[in-house]
């Protein structure tokens, strides 16, 4: 019997996982289009490319999170890994996402554009500072008809940014006329690890056609667990 509630329990949770996924990305919205802010200048996606932390931003229910750039191929150039845990999700977890990156005018290669699951509008993404080995500054934003929704994060390639670097950032919003008061910090010390058992991983990819795809992941994973709570 035991089991069985631990089951349910397990099931449920995952379930409350995959809404907040489908909706997380429009937690506040802005009207008309996304936010204009200058974009670094001369920027070298090589350089950029690889692990960043964010460690501040203005979405506030974020617990960890971390992207990841790399280089693809000439078709597709460049991805992202985007993993994620929430502060409000009552189980452990982390939640990964891969988008496609491109860069929408090489003229102004700071200036890209995020494909990411079906069901997740793309975002744009700015980079407006960075001295691609210990900061960066970036603005994503989803444009959905007569609203838009955008988010500052600031990024590292530790877990921990000196405050200099910070200040910094924040100073090049300011002249951007951006409000930095919703900006807070992003603490990585207690985030879930992927080597856990304990932790609840969900991997959602470009490639995912349909809804039928993630609860199958579901129902395999919940499959899983029911064999090791027996």
């Amino acid at each position: 019997m035991k089991s069985f509630l631990k089951m349910v329990k397990l099931a449920c949770s995952f379930l409350t996982l995959v809404f907040i996924l489908e909706n997380v990305e429009c937690v506040s919205y802005n009207f008309g289009d996304c936010p204009k802010i200058k974009a670094f200048q001369n920027f070298n996606m090589s350089k950029f490319l690889g692990l960043w932390y964010i460690v501040q931003g203005d979405d506030n229910s974020i617990l960890c999170a971390s992207m990841d750039f790399r280089a693809v191929n000439s078709s597709s150039p460049f991805s992202v890994e985007q993993t994620v845990s929430y502060h409000f999700l009552p189980i452990q977890h982390i939640t990964t996402r891969t988008g496609r990156l491109r860069i929408i005018d090489k003229s102004i290669p700071a200036g890209m554009k995020i494909r990411w699951h079906w069901s997740i509008p793309s975002q744009y993404m700015i980079v407006f500072d960075t001295d691609y080995s210990h900061y960066a500054g970036i603005l994503l934003c989803s444009s959905l008809g007569i609203t838009s929704e955008s988010k500052i994060f600031i990024l590292s390639r530790t877990t921990v940014l000196d405050g200099l670097y910070t200040k910094k950032i924040k100073e090049t919003l300011k002249l951007n006329y951006f409000s930095t008061s919703e900006i807070t910090e992003i603490d990585h010390n207690d985030c879930p690890t992927k080597k856990s058992e304990d932790t609840f991983k969900l991997d959602i990819t470009p490639n995912i056609l349909s809804a039928k795809s993630i609860v199958d992941d579901i129902e395999k994973k919940i499959g899983e667990t029911f064999k090791k709570l027996d």
